[in-house]
């Protein structure tokens, strides 16, 4: 027969251990739900980076178009500039 002076004696210890590891359980699966949630907040913002740098490049080269137009309308307004004062 089982001594239910120990068992009456232990039963506290072993709900107290229990109530734990449930708490320990949930911290850890809210833990990981959490990491999870971060891993796909990150790839959303990796995408975005990527996204951002494929327009950086865009814009750059459409920069450098519009200045090559600019230089071309200056040179063109110098040459009319100096056949405007050589006719005069």
């Amino acid at each position: 027969m089982p001594n239910w002076d120990i068992i009456q004696a232990v039963w506290p210890l072993l709900l107290g251990i229990a109530v734990l590891w449930a708490r320990i359980e949930v911290a850890l699966s809210k833990s990981r739900d959490q990491s999870k949630l971060n891993e796909r907040e990150i790839g959303k913002l990796e995408l975005k980076v990527e996204a951002q740098a494929v327009s950086a490049a865009t814009q750059a080269v459409q920069l450098g178009r519009i200045e090559e137009a600019l230089k071309g309308i200056g040179s063109t307004l110098k040459r009319l500039e100096s056949r405007m004062t050589t006719s005069s």
